[in-house]
């Protein structure tokens, strides 16, 4: 909001700058100033530097416009004594030269600011990626499912969770290598990534192995559904794995819980409770969605 009204602002400087010009040559006209150069020169300074070239560039007609009349002789317009036209000359030389050089600041701090606006994006973006498989990392976990708890206490909307770990991963390790565990890592991630569909929705990497998926206002038909389709879409990465006991190929684990989220409740608990959700399917053979009520 703070952004928009900025920008909204920032198109006004213009008519900004032409109205208080003209309010400030108005009350010095009327107050009879006898030296009026400073404060005119002091205003389409500071419209320069707030609005660039365009805004400064008006306010600067403007005060050449009225040196002109102000520094004529009353009985003869646009003539001029010579202390007067060196006054005159001194302002159509002078002011053109602030407003280029203002405005030249003005532009090089833009774009400078511009540039580290965009970097700060880049590193806020880069701290909450997991570098290796490309999704969200823990980080972003952290901070995405508190605001959705609190957000589902105002609304006293379902919030389910899905705890995803490979099966027998240090196996797949030992037995391929570490540069193929990493290409594992990475292929589960972008198939867990392609089934979670609603833009509300997100995948995080939650540690070594193991994946989390946050499904806002979400029951637990519609989160074991989407757990099951999780498990199916690895299984047909057909990715092979001797060692492991549950297939031929590499499959995960997933634990699913659900919760009306209300005032008095701890998220932690939802975590834990999907954490043993993922323990019971490890526990009763790996390959396979289980869910816990909380």
């Amino acid at each position: 909001m703070r952004k928009i009204f900025t920008q909204s602002a920032q198109k006004l400087l213009p008519l900004l700058s032409v109205a208080i010009t003209g309010i400030a040559i108005v009350l010095l006209y009327y107050l009879k100033v006898p030296n009026p150069n400073l404060i005119l020169l002091t205003v389409t300074v500071y419209f320069t530097f707030r609005g660039g070239f365009f805004s400064g560039g008006v306010s600067a007609i403007l005060v050449i416009s009225y040196s002109l009349y102000f520094f004529s002789n009353p009985s003869q317009p646009l003539t001029y004594t010579s202390e007067n036209f060196q006054r005159i000359g001194v302002i159509v030389v002078f002011v053109p030269i602030m407003v280029w050089l203002v405005g030249s600041l003005k532009l090089g701090l833009d774009t400078r600011t511009s540039e580290l606006e965009l970097a700060n994006k880049t590193l806020r973006v880069l701290s909450t990626m997991d570098g290796l498989t490309q999704v969200p990392n823990r980080r972003y976990f952290d901070e995405v499912f508190s605001k959705e708890w609190l957000s589902a206490i105002r609304t006293k909307n379902r919030l389910s969770l899905i705890m995803i770990d490979i099966d027998y991963f240090k196996a797949f390790n030992d037995e391929y290598g570490h540069l193929a565990g990493d290409d594992c890592l990475k292929a589960v991630a972008q198939v867990i990534a392609k089934e979670i569909n609603r833009p509300e929705d997100f995948v995080a990497r939650y540690g070594g192995e193991e994946f989390t998926v946050v499904l806002p206002n979400s029951n637990a038909k519609t989160a074991i559904c989407v757990g099951e389709k999780i498990r199916k879409a690895v299984v047909d990465l057909r990715i092979n794995h001797s060692k492991s006991l549950a297939a031929q190929f590499v499959t995960v684990s997933v634990g699913v819980t659900t919760v009306v989220v209300e005032q008095d409740k701890d998220y932690s608990k939802m975590i834990s409770k999907a954490d043993q959700a993922l323990y019971l399917a490890k526990q009763q053979g790996r390959n396979q969605v289980k869910y816990l009520r909380e």
